[in-house]
């Protein structure tokens, strides 16, 4: 990779720099939002592959991003394994 390249990739890095607050929190609430279907999905096809397990809530975890910080679910089965 050359310094061309590199000053690129900066450049195309600081378009999410230039969101206003509204843009900004509109793509952390998507984030969020994915991660906690991701990490539901992930525990329920566990949970399928092991069924003398059970699910058992979940627990809340801060995950800062650099762009916004994101409120995740984090799910737990009862051998409080975390799914993911």
């Amino acid at each position: 990779m050359n310094r061309e390249m590199i000053k690129e990739l900066i450049s195309n890095m600081d378009l999410i720099k230039e969101l206003d607050e509204y843009g900004k929190n509109k793509l952390a609430t998507l984030m969020e939002e994915l991660l906690i279907e991701i990490m539901g999905k992930e525990r329920y096809e566990y949970l399928l592959e092991n069924p003398k397990d059970k699910g058992n809530g979940s627990y809340k975890r801060n995950l800062n991003t650099g762009l916004e910080k994101l409120e995740l679910e984090v799910p737990l089965d009862l051998k409080r394994r975390i799914s993911l």
